[in-house]
């Protein structure tokens, strides 16, 4: 298995690429009022609205930096309606991938409720990487208020975002 690598105060988490649509840029975000805090918004994803999770926030209590390592990684992400959407989560530090075999992915050991997207462990040369399951990562009220809100905002699908990432 192939996984896309990003840190976390200098934790490293793997992301499967089976789950990944694209890597993007940083782009401006419509803000999302009332969201969770790990919610950075919205954002016009090739015509499609897409919430954004700042993954940094979910893992290291504090937003994504923006350095030139900083990306959102789209993910597909099932509905509440069953219907696969865009999701983006941002991330710091998007320059590695890293190979496993399915077997050398190890439970966690551990099971904390806050975090149900924390679910295996892979030892390389650099250490241990936390793999986080993109599909664990909304809970089911927060996925129906978040797609239905992307389907109901024209205004995101109508006004092209601008790039501000270098």
């Amino acid at each position: 298995m192939l996984f896309v690598v990003f840190t976390a105060d200098g934790n490293r988490y793997a992301l499967p690429v089976g789950c990944v649509r694209e890597i993007t840029p940083v782009v401006v975000f419509r803000e999302f009022p009332g969201a969770p805090g790990y919610v950075r918004g919205i954002m016009n994803y090739r015509g499609e609205v897409a919430p954004v999770i700042d993954l940094t926030v979910l893992l290291a209590g504090r937003p994504s930096r923006r350095l030139l390592s900083t990306r959102i990684i789209v993910t597909d992400h099932a509905g509440a309606d069953g219907q696969a959407h865009a999701l983006g989560l941002v991330a710091e530090q998007v320059t590695d991938t890293a190979m496993a075999a399915p077997g050398d992915v190890q439970p966690p050991g551990i099971e904390v409720e806050s975090a149900p997207y924390l679910t295996g462990l892979i030892l390389d040369r650099q250490g241990l990487v936390q793999v986080v399951d993109p599909a664990r990562i909304l809970p089911m009220s927060l996925r129906e208020t978040l797609f239905c809100a992307a389907r109901e905002a024209p205004e995101a699908r109508e006004a092209p975002e601008a790039a501000d990432a270098p």
